[in-house]
């Protein structure tokens, strides 16, 4: 039970970043590539701009010689002009940028070994990310005490 209960809250992830305007849609692709990359086992810093992620997942990539880091710069660029560039921009082009975001995410999985991708399946970084964000926030304790730490900004899927 526990694992449909995984499946249905990263199916409700994918489905919340595919509406709104289509700025909002690229930007949810690439915070789709970055989840699916930290589930991966990817470092993913927070607060980092988009190219300067995309330079750090593409070092962390095994390149081989049959395999070649997808260009996630690229793709960062992409994102980043569709979301600030001021236009409204085309439906087709938030699609494309979601294809190039599952295709980069498919080249990362299938450079995992198969015990990295079946992991991946069951880990949810939002969650995580939850737990850090509330923790750094302050909690309540057993005993009653409050602890207090600096909050970071929600990201755009946690709204």
């Amino acid at each position: 039970m526990p694992l449909l209960v995984i499946a249905a809250v990263k199916s409700h992830r994918m489905r919340k970043r595919r509406r709104g305007t289509t700025a909002d849609q690229a930007a949810g692709a690439w915070e789709e590539l970055a989840d699916r990359y930290s589930e991966l086992g990817y470092h993913v810093p927070p607060k980092l701009t988009r190219p300067l992620l995309a330079t750090r997942l593409e070092q962390q990539f095994p390149a081989t010689e049959q395999q070649a880091p997808p260009r996630l710069r690229v793709l960062a660029t992409s994102t980043d002009e569709l979301v600030f560039s001021g236009r409204e921009p085309a439906p087709d082009e938030a699609e494309s940028v979601w294809a190039d975001a599952l295709g980069a995410v498919e080249v990362a999985r299938s450079s995992a070994d198969g015990r990295t991708r079946l992991l991946s399946r069951y880990r949810v970084r939002s969650a995580r990310d939850l737990a850090a964000r509330l923790t750094a926030s302050g909690t309540t304790t057993t005993t009653g005490s409050t602890t207090t730490g600096t909050t970071t900004a929600p990201r755009r899927s946690d709204s």
